[in-house]
């Protein structure tokens, strides 16, 4: 019989498809199986391994990428250093191109520290390459110099040549003569008796770092200056983030802390001048899973929090090792391992089965690595992730490998060799034709700094989805202009519009605790569970994180005695079994019986508002709120609730560290090329209408009189938002039509066609309204559809179809514009009565005979040709009226929107949100100006520094009632303590018609 056979007699069954041996074929060795597999389900399973092997990844150890098995050779795939393909076509394009005379002439740059007192207090500094030779000086125990060369001398020791002679000191006046005159030193590496002299040093470094201070206060110095008075300390057993090195002339180390821990740079030494370690190396945060034993005898203290004010749960014996599935640096600045599975499964009780408990708890602590005395509590064990090792490889005095020092940004002019360690230690590889390129750039153009080209590259290589980092020539030329784009002879662009569906995502990286960019172009708009998931834990995450960054909320970096004093906030979980007063921040919930709750990312509890008061605002679901209260019976009682304090704009900025939120790769020195711009262009008009209705014939009789009288003042901007049809499109019998509003936007056109001057230097933005026709009524809203607007674009290019919301960026100021009632909608969702000042509650006793809200905008009747001037005035005094009515709820909103920095926090059910996009309706950074359009007529709020933040939020009438709109003018403010800001001020159709008028009897 052959391999394969057909069984007739006893039927077998396939264990994956389910088919019996009567209509397939099984081998022999299947029917010896429990399980037979027919011959096809074994051909499927055979083809499904290879694919898992090819699909499996392997990290190049030059490039740090990780790659398919086809990206390497087998040699190299086998190798535990092995390299990619690109990687090796790389280095052998550079070996192959550097210069033949000096291909063997081996380049020495290390960084050595003195670790011998000898009679001198340090290490000799000789003459020459010899023992014997005459001593100029020492170096003294910890100091470290750079050395440039390395030989071997008569005795076989070797020797490091001293590349400056300014860390040597002479002891007597023979040896200061003699290192006047001497242009070189040579330091030996071992002594006679084989004593280490001098051990390898890392040197100067620009890259996040970890250190623990190790002794009882550090100085730290705005510069790195031992003369500089000192700006605070470092407590014993800190672990603060470092972000520079730097080795001064002397050899004193110098590391630059990150700029939150000060107000501003701060400095500290990594060894005294006695040589004692004051700041050493440690592991930072991660994610990886490592196993570590505890080694103090006492135990390790489990907590449910990572900070020591967090009561323990219980302790982890000596001895035992565990699994640490996170590394976390608390607020304390004090490293806490995540332990799973630690703590005892909870026992059942018939109170917690009432109370529906799932069982499901969270069973993971956190445990201390090193205690605030720096005395061990847990070791990384063997099968752990080793640390870090040094960026210097290599043997102590070994003659292989590159020493190359140089960092992006140096100040002098960087070398071939430069950059290639430069891209290297951001990730990136560069080709050898691209490498001389970008070194001839940067010698040619003083300008151009590496850090941003690097910065430009990384950017340029996620926008055209490459594969590996091996940057082609062609992308760095694209890089480069993107840098030299904008100069000070070139027309800047003072417009721009971002459409809510093309900007980027704003993301919170919380293993290094900084903000990046991601343009994820396969986002959908019927989102996925997870962008349901996320939308509000990343709502919740992004104010939580600012309010922590408040100095109100966060501790001083020296915890002394006469330190400013500042509010503690909890997280819910820790709540429940403590008392006292205590305070967090949440977001409002409501269950399905009506129950409000607060929850964060950890947990909820039920509050209780009887007895709480409040601040200004508006309180709907989904809002996050500062709660203080106390916790009575599992019941959070509260005793006053309001909205987190905002950020300002320039804060935020500096938080972002450089990053655009919206995405545009600006230098350092653009940026001031714009700002240079911005200040000479000192005639930008906005020009803002709502509800501009097309089909209304009075509608458009307006606007011919609005753009007829400002065609001599040719605005930069119209912003037309809708809706631009009084009855919804669609909507039944007797309704427009998507053909009847593209003869209502052609008659637009037409009249914009009659000023020519307007329609050749003025732009225009079209934001569609609530019942414009779209996709759907979630927001973001997509533009108008192209088969209305085609003919409009054709005739007029400089007009833009916008989506609801939408960004425009004026040189450097950001405005968003949003068309939405979301007055009529948070007022009726309020979970709260709106605060009442003492002036609105007197207004209210007192009352007015136009109470009804049918008084709060002029009829359009009162705008005919046939109005006397009394008439008009009289119309204006009762839109005035009731704006000063409404103007207390209009504050509330204006500070519900800044405050939650969300253009609608609303549950989702009363405003749909399309989940993936929910980051285009945040408000962070805090815009310049806010535009945003709601039930009924709001006035313009100037938000001071003092009071909310800096934007300005308008509110324009509704065009067809009202006949007027905004005018944003770019002028000082004689009368405001705002420099260079857009001035608004209302603009009446009636008026430009008597200014029209008058002007053509003069004539």
């Amino acid at each position: 019989m052959g391999r394969k056979q057909r069984i007739g007699k006893s039927a077998v069954v396939c264990a994956d498809c389910g088919v019996s041996s009567e209509d397939a074929t099984f081998s022999r060795n299947q029917l010896a199986k429990a399980d037979p597999r027919c011959a096809d389900c074994v051909e499927k399973f055979q083809q499904l391994g290879q694919l898992q092997q090819a699909e499996r990844l392997k990290r190049c150890v030059q490039c740090f990428q990780d790659l398919p098995k086809d990206q390497f050779s087998k040699r190299q795939y086998v190798s535990l250093e092995g390299k990619c393909v690109a990687c090796v076509t790389l280095l052998e394009a550079q070996a192959d191109s550097s210069d033949s005379k000096n291909a063997t002439k081996w380049t020495y740059d290390r960084y050595y520290r003195c670790c011998h007192r000898g009679k001198t207090g340090g290490v000799g500094v000789r003459s020459k390459f010899n023992v014997a030779s005459p001593l100029i000086g020492s170096i003294p125990l910890g100091r470290v110099f750079r050395a440039t060369d390395v030989i071997a001398n008569e005795q076989g020791d070797p020797m490091v040549k001293v590349m400056d002679l300014s860390c040597v000191d002479s002891n007597t006046s023979e040896q200061s003569e003699k290192k006047s005159k001497q242009r070189e030193g040579w330091v030996p590496c071992r002594s006679i008796r084989n004593e280490i002299y001098v051990e390898p040093h890392p040197g100067p470094f620009r890259e996040m770092r970890f250190y623990r201070c190790v002794i009882e206060g550090c100085k730290a110095r705005a510069e790195p200056d031992f003369a500089l008075p000192e700006l605070g300390f470092l407590l014993y057993g800190d672990v603060v983030e470092v972000t520079e090195s730097f080795i001064s002339s002397d050899g004193v180390v110098f590391l630059k802390l990150a700029t939150r821990y000060f107000d501003g740079p701060a400095w500290v030494v990594e060894r005294t001048l006695d040589n004692e370690s004051v700041l050493n190396v440690v592991e930072g945060p991660s994610t990886q899973r490592a196993q570590y034993r505890c080694v103090q005898e006492s135990g390790a203290p489990m907590r449910r929090e990572p900070s020591l004010d967090s009561p323990p749960v219980g302790r982890i014996a000596c001895g035992r090792v565990v699994t640490a599935v996170e590394r976390w640096l608390s607020q304390q600045r004090q490293l806490f391992l995540k332990i799973e599975n630690v703590l005892p499964a909870p026992t059942s009780s018939p109170s917690a089965a009432a109370e529906g408990s799932s069982g499901n708890e969270d069973r993971s602590a956190w445990v201390i690595e090193t205690s605030t005395c720096c005395a061990s509590v847990m070791l990384k064990v063997a099968g752990g992730n080793p640390p870090r090792p040094s960026r210097r490889g290599g043997a102590v005095f070994g003659f292989g490998g590159n020493g190359d020092r140089s960092t992006a940004g140096s100040a002098t002019m960087p070398t071939t060799k430069q950059v290639f360690r430069a891209c290297k230690l951001q990730g990136l590889s560069l080709h050898s034709d691209a490498i001389k390129r970008l070194a001839d750039e940067l010698n040619n153009e003083p300008s151009l700094e590496l850090d941003d080209v690097l910065y430009a590259i990384k950017n340029s290589i996620d926008k055209s989805k490459m594969t590996t980092s091996v940057v082609t020539l062609e992308a760095l030329e694209s890089a480069l202009d993107t840098l030299l784009a904008v100069s000070a002879d070139n027309n800047y662009e003072q417009i721009q519009v971002f459409n809510a569906f093309e900007t980027p995502r704003l993301h919170y990286n919380t293993h290094n605790s900084s903000y990046e960019l991601r343009a994820d172009r396969h986002r959908r708009i019927h989102g996925t569970a997870e962008d349901r998931i996320q939308l509000l834990r990343h709502r919740f995450q992004m104010v939580d994180l600012r309010v922590r960054r408040n100095k109100m909320f966060s501790p001083p970096a020296v915890a002394l005695s006469n330190g400013a004093e500042f509010i503690e906030l909890s997280k819910i979980e820790s709540l429940l079994g403590v008392t006292g007063i205590k305070r967090v921040v949440g977001m409002l919930g409501q269950d399905e019986r009506k129950r409000l709750f607060l929850e964060d990312l950890t947990s909820r509890i039920y509050i209780d508002l009887s007895n709480a008061t409040y601040t200004d605002g508006l309180f709907t679901i989904n809002c996050v709120v500062l709660v203080e209260g106390e916790v009575i019976d599992d019941v959070l009682h509260v005793h006053s609730m309001g909205f987190p304090p905002p950020e300002t704009k320039q804060k935020s900025l500096t938080i972002l560290s450089g990053i655009d939120p919206l995405g545009i790769e600006v230098s350092a020195q653009q940026l001031e090329q714009i700002r240079a711009l911005e200040a000479s262009d000192h005639h930008a008009t906005f020009i803002v209408l709502s509800d501009v209705h097309l089909d209304d014939p009075q509608v458009m009789k307006h606007l011919d009189i609005l753009f007829q009288g400002l065609e001599s003042v040719l605005p930069t901007l119209f912003i037309l938002m809708g809706d631009f049809t009084s009855t919804p499109v669609g909507g039944g019998a007797g309704s427009n039509t998507l053909r009847d509003l593209k003869e209502y936007l052609d008659d637009l056109g037409n009249i914009i066609l009659k000023y020519p001057r307007l329609a050749e230097f003025s732009r225009f933005v079209l934001v569609p309204g609530p019942n414009d026709p779209g996709s759907s009524r979630a927001l973001p809203r997509h533009p108008l559809p192209d088969f209305c607007t085609r003919d409009l674009i054709r005739k007029i290019p400089n007009i833009t179809c916008a989506t609801n919301p939408c960004r425009i960026r004026y040189y450097t100021q950001d405005i968003v514009i949003f068309r939405e009632d979301q007055h009529q909608k948070m007022h009726r969702h309020a979970l709260l009565p709106v605060v009442q000042d003492q002036t609105a509650m007197d207004d209210a006793e007192q009352g007015t005979p136009d109470d009804d809200m049918g008084g709060s905008e002029p009829e359009a009747g009162n705008a005919s040709n046939d109005d006397t001037d009394e008439e008009r005035e009289n119309a204006q005094e009762r839109v005035h009226a009731s704006s000063s009515r409404q103007v207390d709820i209009s504050k509330h909103l204006v500070k519900t929107l800044i405050d939650q920095a969300h253009l609608s926090p609303l549950p989702l059910m009363a405003c749909p949100i399309n989940w993936a996009y929910d980051d285009s309706l945040q408000l962070f950074p805090l815009p310049d100006v806010v535009r945003d359009t709601v039930m009924y007529d709001l006035r313009v709020w100037w938000i001071h520094e003092t009071h909310w933040t800096t934007p300005c939020t308008v509110d324009p009438w509704r065009f067809h009632r009202t006949v007027s709109a905004w005018l944003f003018l770019r002028r000082r403010l004689p009368s405001r303590s705002i420099p260079r800001r857009l001035f608004l001020c209302s603009l009446s159709t009636n008026h430009i018609r008597d200014r029209v008028q008058s002007r053509r009897m003069n004539e």
